[in-house]
């Protein structure tokens, strides 16, 4: 006699996705988990480095040259066409001015476009809820703004520094990021394990909650 089972995936965070595991107990549900640390973290192929300006899924940081504004912005392609897009971006015929080229005008000020800093390799997880930004979802960014037109993520203090926005980015070390981004991820999944399920499961997963 064969059973059909339907597997949910979640991150296996030490402490938490345990206590989920007796939750499908008696049901035709099962959860398998992975792990965010794979081989090809911790093996490293020696290659040629990345230009600075070819890498991808990263947040930087460019300095206004005339003052003390900092835009600090997220994208996942290459760097070297995010900048080239800011750049431009005053020349286009359009009522709708980004960040950057209000503070241009504006102050009739510039910015370091050879001197564009990485700051932070994002992360990003594809989850069966949405495929969330997982940097958005833990919160570096605490004043953004978002500019649908060049689909990426933006913060920028045009008057001062953005001290709140680099504090962020520069003392959040990678181990918690990634321990927040897995913590999320199962939120996510669980929501999804819940969306799906019978109400007998949902009441044993609250006695574990």
């Amino acid at each position: 006699m064969y059973h059909l089972y339907v597997y949910f995936t979640i991150p296996y965070v030490k402490g938490i996705s345990d206590s989920f595991r007796g939750i499908v107990n008696g049901t035709s549900d099962r959860i398998a988990y992975f792990s965010f640390n794979k081989l090809n973290d911790l093996i490293r192929v020696q290659k040629d480095p990345l230009p600075h300006t070819t890498k991808k899924n990263i947040v930087y940081e460019i300095q206004c040259s005339d003052c003390d504004a900092t835009y600090v912005g997220q994208t996942k392609r290459m760097l070297k066409t995010r900048v080239n897009e800011h750049h431009s971006h005053i020349r286009r015929n359009t009522s709708s001015r980004s960040v950057i080229t209000d503070h241009r005008l504006q102050h009739n000020h510039d910015f370091e476009w050879n001197n564009v800093k990485i700051m932070e390799k994002q992360i990003y997880s594809i989850t069966t809820d949405n495929g969330n930004n997982m940097i958005k979802a833990v919160e570096i960014f605490s004043n953004e703004n978002v500019d649908e037109s060049e689909e990426d993520e933006e913060a920028i203090n045009c008057e001062q520094l953005a001290e709140t926005v680099v504090e962020n980015l520069r003392f959040k070390e990678q181990n918690v990021i990634s321990v927040k981004c897995a913590a999320h991820t199962l939120q996510l999944a669980i929501k999804d394990f819940f969306r799906t399920t019978n109400t007998d499961v949902i009441d044993r997963a609250r006695q574990v909650v």
